[in-house]
């Protein structure tokens, strides 16, 4: 098996570890519950850069290291988080419509 096919990183873990795309999935379920819940609510919800980044994937494209939404560059391979790493995801009723990186400084 090739460690650099797409494929194989999503479905790979570790023990009784989550693969990738078992994490992706379980995020995108609770945000979608939550989203449900709260339409035309303002929500903050809090994980960790790696969960976040499944997420994303779950709604935009990932190719050649680069995760894309709607033609505009989510992050790549150049991408350097930030704590605390701030995105801002619209939706409208069940759609996401837009993604946005807010940048802040201390």
């Amino acid at each position: 098996t090739n460690d650099n096919h797409p494929e194989y990183s999503f479905k790979y873990k570790i023990g009784n570890g989550e693969s990738q795309k078992e994490v992706a999935n379980r995020m995108y379920n609770a945000l979608m519950d939550v989203v449900n819940k709260y339409q035309d609510k303002k929500i903050v919800i809090v994980s960790h850069a790696t969960a976040i980044t499944f997420l994303l994937m779950k709604f935009a494209t990932y190719q050649d290291q680069k995760i894309v939404f709607n033609n505009k560059l989510i992050m790549d391979e150049t991408f350097k988080w930030n704590a605390p790493e701030i995105f801002k995801l619209e939706f409208k009723k069940n759609n996401l419509i837009n993604i946005e990186n807010i940048k802040w400084e201390m």
